[in-house]
């Protein structure tokens, strides 16, 4: 079960995410210009979540666990 942060979290990244995808299906612009600011968007979000990857702040992964290994010594 899900803490209660986490569970506030995840509430409002899905009505966020509705609210996303609501925007952007009602808009009546070329189809490229849309697909380019996506693509923007998802492009932006894949690069912050490998930056978080990589820089050990992702819980749950080896990276995460090695940093906090290391932080204790």
């Amino acid at each position: 079960m899900l803490k209660h942060k986490k569970l506030v979290l995840a509430t409002l990244l899905a009505i966020a995410g509705g609210a996303y995808f609501s925007a952007y299906s009602s808009l009546e612009t070329h189809f490229f210009l849309s697909a380019w600011v996506i693509l923007a968007f998802q492009t932006v979000a894949c690069l912050y979540l490998i930056y978080l990857y990589w820089s050990g702040r992702f819980k749950g992964t080896s990276r995460y666990q090695k940093q906090r290994q290391e932080d204790e010594f």
